[in-house]
């Protein structure tokens, strides 16, 4: 199972994405942690706010900011049995890529969208088809950042590919607004 939760900043959906992957349950919980601590207080701040929020969710960390496509499936060898994955989120997985040490921007958009699904979309996938209870917290589907420089159009476009392309296969979209969730697609 595959549902993507997706708000604005502040919107709530990161609690309601952990009470979601916590929900009637007796699987094995699982935080996958995307943001990078760039040393700013702020950073530490909001890790530290998302470390208590889920504290009494009884979840297991695992600080994968990059590299996905590589980390699940030595995990999943590692865990067979079925479990709930929150990964928390994927604007910063998707930026952690798109700016990594790899210069990417010469590559065609037919490369970029393959890069995509091997690094991004691929591996999440991966979990849902074995039988693990995906959620994933994302920012509002389709937006663009607004900053009109070649660095964050590529990071917009691999943003909403990497959206479109999950949501077109997730058995969930919700979206929370001050905390009220909206449910778009149920099964």
């Amino acid at each position: 199972m595959l549902i993507l939760v997706f708000g604005g900043s502040g919107s709530g959906k990161s609690r309601f994405a952990e009470g979601l992957a916590s929900m009637g349950t007796s699987m094995e919980r699982w935080y996958i942690a995307t943001m990078q601590n760039d040393g700013s207080p702020e950073t530490a701040e909001r890790i530290r706010r998302h470390r208590e929020q889920r504290r009494d969710h009884g979840f297991h960390t695992l600080e994968w900011s990059c590299e996905l496509q590589k980390k699940v499936p030595l995990w999943m060898d590692e865990h067979p049995r079925p479990s709930s994955v929150l990964l928390e989120d994927l604007g910063n997985l998707t930026a952690n890529e798109v700016f990594s040490s790899q210069d990417r921007s010469l590559l065609s958009r037919k490369e970029e969208k393959k890069l995509i699904h091997t690094l991004i979309v691929s591996p999440i996938r991966r979990l849902s088809e074995a039988g693990h209870h995906v959620v994933v917290v994302c920012d509002m589907m389709d937006e663009d950042s607004g900053i009109d420089t070649p660095e964050m159009k590529r990071f917009d476009r691999w943003m909403q590919t990497a959206q479109q392309e999950l949501a077109t296969g997730a058995d969930g979209l919700v979206e929370v607004i001050a905390g009220i969730p909206n449910w778009i697609r149920k099964t």
